[in-house]
């Protein structure tokens, strides 16, 4: 869905002072955001697609996070099923938000299992400790200890959280820009992901990652920082999907 002709001469930094004109596209800190909405219209239609996605990300994160805790107690849970719960929330939710010409029903639909597939790819992410493999089912990740599962799966709660401020940071930057307002993007993704990092060092949280084995994965690879740049590099790919590019939007230079 990236714009494969877009030049940064015709792609509107979102770190000047320079404002967006509608159907340009946008940039923050040198990522791609999708296009600004045509007007108030598509705004509005996009902005209320944007928090149903937002919603559905965390609702199949969810769904995963209690498949493993289904695993870990030896008590089934039918992850597929929850996730296509979540997903028919989503359709129903954003049935009649077709009205914006980049977002037809078909691709409503394709934006629901782009969501889903991305939520399956977080798991070797999320549930990186243990000596088991997670089973079928999961694509990838292990099956943790109680231990570790209280703080993996606190971990994720976190990462939805600072998922969902970046989506709110997008959305409230696109209606600023559809008002001819300063859109205020990059300084908001700042401050989210400030939050982010002090909620992860705060509290309970920091206690059980301190208390963790020197070579387990929070501690490595795929430490709690690891994890929430995975989130900040995943949102403008979801960005883009919903803020698509329109017949009326003009061509990159």
């Amino acid at each position: 869905m990236r714009p494969s002709t877009a030049s940064l001469a015709g792609v509107v930094l979102l770190c000047t002072a320079t404002l967006a004109l509608a159907g340009e596209p946008v940039l923050a800190n040198f990522r791609f955001y999708g296009f600004v909405p045509v007007d108030r219209d598509a705004s509005r239609v996009q902005i209320a697609i944007a928090k149903q996605a937002t919603t559905l990300a965390v609702a199949l994160t969810a769904c995963r996070r209690n498949g493993v805790r289904g695993v870990l107690k030896a008590d089934a849970v039918d992850v597929e099923a929850c996730m296509a719960t979540a997903y028919g929330r989503f359709t129903e939710h954003t049935a009649d938000l077709d009205a914006v010409a980049c977002i037809t029903p078909a691709l409503q639909n394709e934006l629901g299992t782009f969501f889903k597939d991305y939520a399956v790819s977080f798991d070797p992410i999320l549930w990186c400790d243990g000596s088991e493999p997670l089973p079928d089912g999961f694509s990838g990740g292990f099956v943790p200890t109680a231990n570790v599962y209280r703080t993996e799966s606190a971990v994720s709660r976190k990462l939805m959280d600072y998922g969902r401020d970046i989506s709110s940071c997008v959305q409230r930057a696109m209606a600023r820009l559809v008002a001819g307002r300063a859109p205020e993007l990059e300084a908001c993704l700042a401050t989210a992901r400030a939050d982010a990092d002090a909620s992860m060092l705060r509290g309970q949280l920091s206690r059980r990652i301190a208390g963790l084995e020197p070579d387990d994965c929070l501690k490595g690879a795929n430490d709690v920082a690891a994890a929430l740049d995975a989130i900040a590099n995943l949102a403008p790919n979801l960005s883009e999907a919903v803020f698509c590019e329109t017949p009326e939007s003009p061509p990159p230079n």
